[in-house]
C-alpha cells in the first residue's frame, strides 16, 4: 500500500542495451503516470462528491471514499515487478540489494548487462550538503531530472526523508509575528496535560499537569482537543488540506514558504505518510479501509482512527513549538490586515441577543458596522474569533481590507471608539518558491 520506488536507467550500460533499458524507464514512468491520474481523479471525485452533499453523512461518505482511494492509489512494487518478470521472462531479472534498493538485469544477443537500478523507500534519497547556517543536510533524488533537483531533509523523529520546502497557512498571529520581526509559536508550550484533553473513555488517561508523551500530544494535535496545539502544522501537498466537513483550509492571512533545512529536525515531526502517521497514532492505516471501524465505539481508538484519517486529508508536517522568521520565505502584502482585541466577552460579542442593524449590541461587529459606507466597502474579508487568544489573552475581530490606505483611513475613524480595545494593523504575506521547490 503506497509503496516508494523509482527507477534510474543506468549511464553506462552497453550500448546493445539500451533500447531494453529505456523500455523499462519508459513502463516506470507509465506507472508514475497511472499513479498520479488516479490521485488526479480522486481529488476531483471528492469534490463532486462533496458539491452536491445534503447532509453530514454525505460529507463523510465523500471524505472516506477519498481517504480510501489514496491508500489503495499509490505504488504497489510486488505487483510492479511481477507484472515485468511476467513480461520479460527469461530476459529481466532483479537482483536485491535490500532494504534500499535493487539491480535490473537483462539480456540482449545472451548477454546480461545491468539496466538500471529501483531504489526503495529511504534508498532514494542521496546528501547532498548542509547550506550555509542550516540545521540540517540536503538530499536530492537518485534520478531527479529537474533543473535544480527537489530538496529533501532526514528527519530524526521518524528516519525519513521529507520536502526540504513545504507551505504554511498563517493564522492572524502568524502574520502578526512576522509583521513584528518575530518567530511564529505554538499555541501551547508545555508537554503537561491540560484539562481540555484527559478524562473520559476517548481522551487521555492520564491526570492535567502529566507530562505526555509525543504520541499524545501529536492525538491532541490532530483531534484539536481544548485548541492545545503543541505544534505549528504545515502542508506537503499542492492540493488545500480538508476539514472534516470537507471545507478547504484557505487563510485570510496569507501563506509562506517554510525551509525546513533552517529548523531543527528534532522539532519536526512527519504525519503525512501513512506509515509513520499509523505509528504516531498507534492504529495501522489499513484500519482506514475497513467501513465503520472504530466509529461511535467512543473510546480512544475511535479518536486515533479519527486521527489518522484526518492526516490522510491534511497531509501535514508539524514543527513543535516554533519557526525562526529566517526559515520563512514570503513577500508582503502590505498593511492590509487590522485587527480589534476585546479585553472582555462584552467588549467582543455585545449584548448578542440584543441586535442593531443585524449585529450585536455594543459588540465589536457593531463598532465596525459604524464605519462610513465608503470605508466599509473597502473590508473585503473578516475574521470574528470566538476564542480568547492565550498569547495575548484578548478576544479578536480581524479585517481585512482591499489596500494599505484603507486601513489607515479605518484607523483613523477608529481610534476615538475603542473604548478600552486594542488594535494593531499588519501585514499579508504571499509565499515564495526557493528554488528547489520542484
Amino acid at each position: 500500500m503506497r509503496d516508494k520506488y523509482s527507477f534510474v536507467p543506468d549511464p553506462v550500460a552497453p550500448p546493445s542495451h539500451h533500447g531494453r533499458r529505456d523500455e523499462i524507464s519508459a513502463l516506470f514512468g507509465i506507472n508514475k503516470n497511472m499513479r498520479k491520474r488516479h490521485s488526479t481523479e480522486a481529488a476531483n471525485a471528492l469534490a463532486q462528491n462533496l458539491a452536491v452533499a445534503a447532509d453530514f453523512n454525505a460529507i463523510h461518505t465523500a471524505l472516506h471514499t477519498y481517504e480510501k482511494a489514496h491508500l489503495n492509489g499509490g505504488g504497489n512494487w510486488p505487483r510492479l515487478k511481477g507484472a515485468l518478470l511476467l513480461r520479460y521472462r527469461g530476459v529481466l531479472d532483479f537482483v536485491d540489494n535490500l532494504p534500499h534498493s535493487s539491480d535490473c538485469f537483462m539480456r540482449v544477443g545472451g548477454i546480461r548487462a545491468k539496466v538500471g537500478t529501483v531504489f526503495f523507500g529511504e534508498g532514494r534519497f542521496h546528501l547532498i550538503g548542509r547550506p550555509l547556517l542550516a540545521h540540517n543536510d540536503v538530499y536530492h533524488r537518485h534520478g531527479d531530472n529537474n533543473v535544480p533537483p527537489r530538496h529533501y531533509i532526514s528527519l530524526t523523529t521518524s528516519a525519513t526523508h521529507v520536502k526540504r520546502f513545504v507551505t504554511r497557512g498563517l493564522s492572524a498571529f502568524d502574520a502578526m509575528a512576522i509583521t513584528q520581526g518575530r518567530p511564529l509559536r505554538s499555541v501551547l508550550g508545555t508537554v503537561n496535560a491540560q484539562l481540555t484533553e484527559v478524562g473520559g473513555a476517548f481522551m487521555h488517561g492520564v491526570g492535567a499537569g502529566i507530562a505526555l508523551t509525543e504520541a499524545q500530544q501529536i492525538l491532541t494535535h490532530t483531534r484539536g482537543w481544548g485548541g492545545n496545539k503543541r505544534y505549528i502544522s504545515t502542508g506537503v501537498s499542492n492540493r488545500p488540506a480538508l476539514s472534516t466537513r470537507g471545507i478547504p483550509f484557505v487563510s485570510m492571512y496569507g501563506v509562506v514558504t517554510v525551509d525546513l533545512a533552517l529548523v531543527p529536525a528534532a522539532t519536526i515531526f512527519d504525519v503525512h505518510r501513512h506509515d509513520v502517521a499509523s505509528a504516531w497514532l498507534g492504529l495501522p492505516a489499513t484500519d482506514v479501509l475497513n467501513n465503520g471501524h472504530h466509529t461511535n465505539t467512543g473510546d480512544i481508538a475511535e479518536q486515533q482512527y479519527l486521527g489518522l484519517r484526518d492526516t490522510i486529508r491534511t497531509r501535514e508536517l508539524l514543527i513543535k513549538g516554533s519557526i525562526p522568521i529566517a526559515a520563512l520565505h514570503r513577500t508582503s502584502a502590505g498593511r492590509v490586515l487590522l485587527g480589534l482585541g476585546s479585553t472582555t466577552n462584552l467588549m467582543h460579542d455585545g449584548h448578542a441577543r440584543r441586535k442593531v442593524n443585524g449585529f450585536g449590541d455594543g459588540g465589536t461587529e457593531h463598532l465596525i458596522s459604524t464605519l462610513a459606507p465608503g470605508i466599509l466597502g473597502t473590508i473585503v474579508g473578516q475574521d470574528h474569533m470566538s476564542f480568547r487568544d492565550p498569547h495575548t489573552n484578548l478576544r479578536w475581530h480581524f479585517l481585512e481590507f482591499n489596500a494599505p490606505g484603507a486601513v489607515v483611513a479605518a484607523q483613523l475613524v477608529l481610534q476615538p471608539l475603542l473604548a478600552g480595545r486594542n488594535m494593531v494593523a499588519f501585514e499579508k504575506f504571499t509565499p515564495i518558491r526557493p528554488p528547489g521547490m520542484v
